[in-house]
């Protein structure tokens, strides 16, 4: 696999069986919402990869297409 230049790595000298093991001991990270913008970000928007877009505003994206509108 091509490397990006300056990408992210990390090297462990464990192997997977240990890894697994270590997973498994961890706890789920109980997020605390600091406003309430915050708690709406992470309850609705997508995934970076998608766009980060609010999940129910996705269905509007195309709306110009239907809707002429004027950019005032």
């Amino acid at each position: 696999m091509d490397r990006l230049l300056g990408a992210p790595r990390v090297d462990v000298l464990l192997n997977d069986e240990e890894i697994r093991i270590r997973r498994q001991g961890l706890a789920p990270v109980e997020l605390k919402n600091d406003s309430p913008w915050q708690e709406l970000y992470r309850a609705y928007t997508g995934q970076l990869d998608t766009g980060a877009c609010l999940d129910f505003a996705v269905k509007y994206r195309d709306l110009r297409k239907v809707v002429p509108r004027h950019s005032h």
